[in-house]
């Protein structure tokens, strides 16, 4: 039989804690992979979720980065004009809306069927 010493078995407790606990997030971050997927960007402490860009509302859009008061109206009133955006190069369409801003919030969307 093998006897251990108080600090011994606390060491040994320990450690299997520490490898339980990595299992447990290697399990949780397999389990919970869409929802990293949502997720866009990570700034300052600040978690971006990818927005709709076909769902939006006003205040959605001007959640995003780079998109302003206008833009936010501009897409809205693009949307409700000639409906669904296809594909993301639509938004160029947008007034307002040149390539430099596109490439710099476009991270930040997603369109979905």
């Amino acid at each position: 039989m093998l006897f251990l010493t108080k600090q011994e078995r606390q060491v040994l407790i320990c450690i299997a804690a520490v490898l339980l606990g990595g299992v447990s997030v290697q399990y949780l971050a397999k389990k919970w992979t869409p929802l990293y997927r949502l997720i866009s960007h990570i700034d300052s402490g600040k978690i971006y979720y990818k927005v709709d860009i076909n769902r939006a509302t006003y205040d959605e859009l001007l959640r995003i980065p780079y998109i302003g008061d206008k833009t936010a109206q501009e897409i809205i009133r693009r949307r409700e004009e000639k409906g669904r955006f296809k594909d993301f190069e639509e938004l160029l369409t947008v007034k307002g809306i040149k390539e430099k801003n596109f490439q710099k919030f476009s991270p930040y969307l997603t369109i979905k069927n």
